[in-house]
């Protein structure tokens, strides 16, 4: 069980993959968003082609960066500094994560990011990301360490309609161009923070165990996240 991201870059990361083959190894990286009931719901209603084949997402995370842990001085911790592998793409890693577990291969990858405000750290804290993705699919990804209040939220836009979650309230919107109104789905009961991690460490011990076949997410998914 690796915790997210899999590395810092993708140095030396071909020497844990033979690793892994040499002792038949299963390995599964710690993307906790990947049992967020609201991407859970979101990923199965891409998969069933509920608004029709994707055109575009927009998906948003930010927080401000020295209210993450209180009592803690956000200027010694990893996310600040560049030799830790802080920094905000590598920390909000599970947006791209939940977008390639979405929309599958990226193709293409545009990135403007670098330190735009008065925070007191090395790394870079606003990044907006554009994927290009094989099935045709094109991302935006907004990430930052400055937004008050806090935003994690998604929008998908299909042939058919359009998806829209916020992951905070774990509330879902479906919008068909076959109704006149909106499908809401309200999910706040399974939101409670730590059943995530349960959930992860429970899906870990049944594959494991051999009652799941696949990892969420795989080595292979976090290597190619982590490509991106």
């Amino acid at each position: 069980f690796i915790e997210k991201p899999l590395s810092d870059s993708m140095k030396d990361v071909h020497k844990l993959v033979k690793l892994v083959d040499r002792h038949s190894l299963k390995v599964m990286v710690g993307c906790n968003m990947r049992f967020h009931p609201a991407v859970r719901l979101v990923e199965r209603l891409v998969r069933e082609s509920r608004i029709g084949r994707i055109i575009s997402a927009r998906i948003e995370a930010g927080e401000y960066l020295p209210n993450w842990h209180p009592g803690r001085d956000y200027r010694n911790s990893y996310s600040a500094r560049r030799e830790s592998g802080g920094g905000v793409i590598l920390d909000l890693i599970h947006e791209l994560d939940y977008a390639c577990w979405f929309f599958g291969i990226a193709s293409k990858v545009f990135c403007l990011s670098g330190k735009k405000s008065d925070l007191e750290i090395e790394t870079e804290d606003t990044a907006e990301i554009l994927i290009d993705f094989r099935n045709g699919a094109l991302c935006e990804v907004h990430l930052d360490y400055l937004q008050r209040p806090s935003c994690r939220s998604f929008k998908l836009t299909g042939t058919k309609g359009t998806i829209w979650a916020d992951l905070l309230t774990s509330k879902v919107s479906i919008y068909g161009n076959n109704t006149s109104g909106m499908e809401g789905i309200d999910l706040k009961e399974g939101l409670e923070r730590n059943r995530m991690y349960m959930c992860e460490v429970k899906h870990f011990i049944d594959y494991l165990g051999g009652s799941s076949r696949e990892p969420l997410p795989s080595l292979d998914n976090g290597i190619k996240v982590l490509q991106i």
